[in-house]
Parts: C-alpha cells; structure tokens; sequence
C-alpha cells in the first residue's frame, strides 16, 4: 500500500473515531452530528474501495479459474475420446449410428470432437468454435442414442455438456492462444 494510501485510511479512520464520539454526544448539535455520521460513511466507502482498488487480482483470479476448468474438462473428454481410439477396430462396426451416416462415420465424427476439439479447448486456439462438435455430440448422446435408456446411461453425456456450454458462454480466459491472437476482437476475448 502506497503511503499516499495509509494516509487516507488513517485519515479516515480519525474521522470515523471522531464521528462516533460526536454522535454519542447526546445530539446536542445535531447537524455537526449528522455531518460527522455523513463523514464516517463516506470513510467507511472509502475503505471498501481501497480494498477492491486492485481489481486486476481478481481479474486474473477468475482467468486462472477459467483455464483450470477448461484444462480439466476437455482432459477428461480428450480421455473418453482416446479410450475410443484405442478400441477403433473393435467400435467401427458397432458404433451406434444415430443420425443415419454410417457407425463408422459416426464414430470418426465422435472421435473428432472428443480428441481433436479436446485439444484445441485445452490450448485455448479457437474455443468457443471448437466446444460446438463436442455440445453437438453430446447432445445427440444424450437424447438421440440413448433417448429410451434410463437417466444412468445419458448421465455421462449430460455431464459433459453442461461445462461445454458454459465455456462456450464464458470463452476461454486470459490465459488462452485465443487471448493473446484475437484480444482486440470482441466476440473473442473479454477485453
């Protein structure tokens, strides 16, 4: 804190000790008791903006944020979708085809969205486009493929598309290839 600062609270704090002996002098001079109250508020605002003065903190707070839940999401697709490319020769004929294209393109299309969008989410490059084919996929999972399953078969589906569509609203973070290649365009970056 700057000493320009520690003067101001300490000023302020003089005010606010000086306010409370006025005011509990029994209202004998009510409008200087009323001036100091009007003073002791205004310390007091003054106080709370000092303490939310660096804002930035919490600006990159809640980009750290971001880009933890955005690493550990599609990390965890990227998983999912690697575990299907491990079992390609034994998926490519099984693979349900929900919307008539073929198990095996299906299951290209899926693997694509799992692990290739995966990737780019976890880089921060191009996120809220690449989120789109993974909340596609899992919302053709969760009410096509499985439509009459019970609820414990779509869950995982469901799971994962709730976090997609927040990242799909809130974007990347600061800390993204996305930041720093498109931070003067609006529709990519907070800025």
């Amino acid at each position: 804190m700057s000493t320009i600062s520690r003067s101001i609270v300490s000023g302020a704090r003089s005010i606010s000790t000086l306010a409370i002996f006025r005011f509990s002098d029994s209202f004998r001079r009510l409008p200087t008791s009323i001036a100091i109250c009007f003073l002791s508020l205004s310390s007091m605002m003054l106080n709370i903006k000092i303490i939310f003065a660096n804002f930035d903190i919490m600006k990159r707070s809640l980009d750290f944020g971001l880009l933890l839940f955005r690493v550990l999401i599609a990390s965890l697709m990227l998983y999912h979708g690697l575990t299907k490319l491990l079992n390609y020769e034994n998926l490519k004929d099984v693979f349900p085809d929900p919307v008539g294209l073929g198990s095996h393109v299906s299951l290209i299309l899926i693997m694509f969205a799992e692990i290739g969008c995966s990737i780019l989410i976890i880089a921060g490059l191009l996120t809220r486009l690449a989120t789109l084919p993974v909340i596609t996929g899992m919302v053709v999972a969760a009410f096509v493929t499985h439509a009459g399953d019970p609820f414990s078969s779509r869950e995982l589906s469901l799971l994962f598309l709730g976090p997609f569509l927040v990242l799909l609203i809130t974007g990347p973070g600061g800390f993204s290839v996305d930041h720093f290649l498109f931070r003067k365009k609006k529709w990519f970056s907070r800025k």
